[in-house]
């Protein structure tokens, strides 16, 4: 990873970040944490990122963790120097639900209709 990062400049972004809950992936009944899973943001974007968290309760059938990561962005309202952050909480995610048809094709319609704008 730290190979394609670095002939693609980009930086990894969710080791920078201090906090008490910091394991991408846990297997609790052999004992197992580790950091594995990560953001990949072009150098020149570094400092929109303001942090990576987890977010444990996304429930997408496995034992990684979800990253969720804090942007800033230019301020709307055009004050120099001023921010707004995407600060919103996803909802739980339920990648579950997907098997179920009319869901999966509903999911599809919307993805599709995002990459056409």
């Amino acid at each position: 990873m730290i190979e394609y990062s670095t002939s693609n400049n980009l930086i990894i972004t969710n080791t920078f970040y201090e906090h008490k809950d910091k394991y991408t992936r846990v297997v609790a009944n052999r004992n197992e944490k580790s950091i594995i899973d990560y953001i990949l943001v072009e150098k020149s974007n570094r400092t929109a990122i303001e942090d990576v968290r987890i977010m444990k309760g996304a429930e997408i059938d496995s034992d990684h963790f979800l990253l969720v990561g804090k942007i800033k962005q230019p301020n709307k309202n055009g004050n120099e120097g001023k921010h707004d952050y995407i600060t919103e909480q996803p909802e739980t995610l339920k990648a579950y639900i997907l098997q179920e048809q009319e869901v999966a094709e509903k999911y599809e319609e919307a993805i599709n209709k995002e990459i056409q704008k």
